[in-house]
Order: C-alpha cells, then sequence, then structure tokens
C-alpha cells in the first residue's frame, strides 16, 4: 500500500477472528520503522476512539492483512506522527 493523504475518503471492513465484521474509517497511514500502520476510526462507535494497526500482506496474496499492535509504545508513536500530520495540514490551511 502507498501512503494515502490524511482524512482521505475511504472506508474499510475488518473481520475478526469469529467473523464479525467492523467498519472502519481509513484516516491515514504512517511509516513507522519500516512497517506501516493504518490509523483508523470505527464508523459506529460514538467513544470516538482511534485504532492503529499493523498494515502487511500475512498471506502473500497481494490484500492487506490488519495486525493488532501489541506494543502501547509503538502504538503511541505511530498515533503522535498522525496528530503532527493533523497539525501540520491545519497549519497550512489555516485552521
Amino acid at each position: 500500500m502507498t501512503d494515502n493523504s490524511i482524512f482521505e475518503e475511504g472506508t474499510i471492513e475488518l473481520t475478526d477472528e469469529n467473523g464479525k465484521g467492523y467498519e472502519f474509517r481509513l484516516l491515514d497511514l504512517i511509516q513507522y520503522k519500516g512497517a506501516e500502520y493504518a490509523v483508523l476510526f470505527p464508523k459506529n462507535d460514538a467513544n470516538g476512539s482511534v485504532t492503529v494497526l499493523r498494515v502487511e500482506d500475512v498471506n502473500g496474496d497481494d490484500i492487506a492483512d490488519y495486525i493488532s499492535v501489541q506494543d502501547p509504545g509503538t502504538v503511541a508513536a505511530v498515533f503522535e506522527i498522525f496528530k503532527n500530520k493533523v497539525k501540520e495540514a491545519e497549519k497550512e490551511n489555516g485552521i
């Protein structure tokens, strides 16, 4: 996957290991320490929490797999990069 622009409209549906589907709005893709991470916002979640998942092709089928990130430091670092991109975009747009 290539880097998407911030706040680009895009909805993805992810299915958990039990077969339950969840819809997310893809906010951004972030490169961090040689890996790609998706910053996602649940479409039907009123609490407003953002999810960070690692993006990779696990099965070799050229279809992106979204993997839970177990290291809270990595999640925090990726989210910090995302927040900085948002601030820069706001600054550039005079917001």
